[in-house]
């Protein structure tokens, strides 16, 4: 893991916080479960008609996050909570911007947004 960077506010209390998080993080590229279900998250998205590579490279690039957390969420039978909403599966005009609940309904993981993850859950 890369250690935090060090800014002029050593002591602040994002580095404290991050610090003590350290021990949560995923690192994506060292697990392959991970690694392979992101490669299945792109290879569904070849399969997609309305999916357009050149309007939507980006989740191609390694360091575009979306691809990376839906694999994760299928690896920890988790949900993505997101304020994004799905463009429609049946819909035969191109994603222009593919959307993390499309993709993630696509892969069979549950999306919710903030307000009702905290419905879910009985609030916070």
């Amino acid at each position: 893991m890369k250690p935090i960077r060090e800014g002029k506010h050593l002591d602040d209390d994002l580095k404290h916080w991050l610090e003590s998080v350290k021990s949560y993080v995923i690192e994506p590229l060292q697990i392959v479960t991970i690694m392979d279900k992101y490669r299945r998250v792109l290879a569904c998205l070849s399969d997609r008609r309305n999916f357009k590579e050149k309007l939507n490279s980006n989740w191609y690039d390694q360091a575009t996050a979306d691809p990376w957390l839906i694999a994760v969420a299928i690896i920890y039978n988790s949900s993505i909570i997101t304020f994004e909403t799905p463009m429609a599966p049946t819909d035969p005009k191109p994603w222009k911007k593919t959307k993390i609940p499309s993709v993630a309904e696509l892969m069979e993981v549950k999306c919710v947004n903030l307000y009702q993850f905290m419905e879910e859950v009985g609030s916070f």
